[in-house]
């Protein structure tokens, strides 16, 4: 199972003009300064940083090329914007995989093609992966937790 994402992060970044620039509502976002609260209720520090964050719908497959291609035609439009808002906020993006398997590996080659498309979006690219027991992974209950409560 697979799970891919954009993110964008930096102190001076507004997170509603990446909503407005890409089109895409954000599976996560919020502002420096923010109140924190995390999965059981326990307050944090305020956000360090803002972030804006969108991960594709959930794959069920290890076509590591499709993944990608898909996450990436959905910034793509729009990269100039992008990349312009990136600079003028001195804020950093990031394409990120997660890849949790038991048994099987993901398929696939990350082609120069594509690692050229991620450059043109003027994003890093993270690439985790995690081996976990079977039940585990049927019951899903790893999903996104690595990024939620990230800064």
């Amino acid at each position: 199972m697979m799970f891919g994402g954009f993110r964008v992060v930096g102190d001076d970044l507004d997170p509603d003009e990446v909503t407005e620039l890409t089109g895409l509502d954000p599976s996560d976002a919020w502002r420096k300064g923010d109140p924190h609260v995390n999965r059981i209720g326990v307050v944090l520090a305020p956000r360090k940083t803002s972030v804006w964050s969108f991960y594709a719908p959930t794959e069920f497959s290890l076509d590591l090329p499709e993944l990608l291609d898909g996450l990436l035609d959905r910034f793509e439009p729009k990269r100039d914007e992008n990349v312009a808002l990136l600079h003028r906020t001195s804020s950093t993006a990031e394409v990120s995989l997660h890849i949790y398997m038991s048994d099987q590996t993901p398929i696939g080659t990350i082609s120069l093609a594509t690692l050229k498309r991620i450059v043109a979006l003027n994003a890093d690219l993270d690439l985790d992966l995690y081996v976990v027991d079977d039940d585990r992974l049927k019951r899903g209950s790893f999903r996104n937790a690595d990024w939620n409560g990230r800064r």
